[in-house]
């Protein structure tokens, strides 16, 4: 038997905000990399969240906000196909909503050739079907909600459209505070700081994932888009 993630939450779902997420993570069951095995993916991040639930024997908070951001990790992998990747998260909302789930925000995918990581010569993909392949994710998951909206009585699905924001941010970086979009903060060889360099100047903190900025950029959007004001 192979070793596998257990996530004993011990019904920690029933009281607080948990979140799921894992690095590598794909939209399927598992991860990407040598420790994909290991890593849970969307799949089997919902099925915790659902387990917790039946071991507490109650149905998820309908007033609750569930949020799904996946994607990206399966566009690095050679022969990614975007229907199987969008099915995925269909999948995924179902079973959420299933469980009683009935508020989704679900997050699009930014350009995937515009970051960092596109340049990483051991990519079997190029930074130009990274692009293609983001296009087409974001307009099946514009359809597959649409569809969801009306099979799914009740739920309100929101999406979030991460790939409008960050065009925008790469278009002018100096409008959200920045100086730097195309690079990361993080040396991605040496993994060290910029010499010199501010954080807050930059949009990616490694070839990946954002800066403290950045994320508060993509938060101040999503309360923009659900309505919220922040409280800060």
């Amino acid at each position: 038997n192979n070793p596998v993630v257990s996530p004993f939450l011990n019904g920690a779902t029933t009281s607080q905000s948990v979140s799921f997420g894992f690095g590598l993570a794909t939209t399927g069951a598992n991860g990407t990399g040598e420790l994909g095995s290991f890593v849970p993916g969307l799949g089997q991040q919902v099925d915790f969240f659902i387990a917790d639930r039946l071991q507490a024997d109650l149905p998820a908070d309908d007033e609750a906000l569930y949020i799904l951001w996946a994607g990206s990790n399966d566009y690095f992998l050679p022969d990614a196909e975007p229907a199987q990747i969008v099915g995925n998260i269909q999948t995924e909302l179902e079973s959420l909503y299933g469980i009683g789930a009935r508020d989704f925000l679900v997050v699009n995918l930014a350009d995937s050739g515009q970051i960092p990581e596109a340049n990483n010569p051991n990519l079997t993909v190029s930074p130009e079907e990274l692009t293609t392949l983001s296009q087409t994710h974001n307009s099946l998951l514009a359809s597959t909600v649409d569809e969801l909206e009306d099979t799914l009585v009740g739920s309100e699905i929101t999406i979030l459209d991460a790939n409008s924001l960050l065009d925008d941010v790469f278009a002018e970086p100096a409008a959200f505070g920045l100086t730097n979009v195309t690079e990361p903060f993080l040396d991605p060889q040496t993994f060290t700081p910029t010499v010199g360099a501010d954080p807050d100047d930059f949009f990616f903190f490694d070839t990946l994932h954002p800066t403290a900025v950045g994320h508060q950029i993509l938060s101040d959007f999503a309360l923009e888009t659900l309505g919220i004001e922040a409280d800060l």
